[in-house]
């Protein structure tokens, strides 16, 4: 589980205010999946849900299939 939404961290890294930090909660929502996470605690839901099915999708991808 993770909760990473909007957090200051992200605005520390990227140096943006609250209401910018869509693109850096869907970085640390797709690292977070990637190494395991099966909840996520996030204010913006159809976008996370979106980059939540597409890790899911890339991990689950045949080997032979590139992207």
């Amino acid at each position: 589980m993770i909760g990473t939404s909007r957090k200051s961290i992200i605005g520390d890294v990227l140096n943006l205010p609250v209401g910018d930090r869509l693109e850096g909660t869907a970085a640390t929502v797709a690292c977070a999946v990637l190494n395991g996470a099966h909840i996520v605690r996030v204010h913006d839901i159809r976008e996370m849900v979106r980059v939540a099915r597409m890790v899911d999708a890339i991990v689950q991808a045949p080997l032979e299939t590139s992207f």
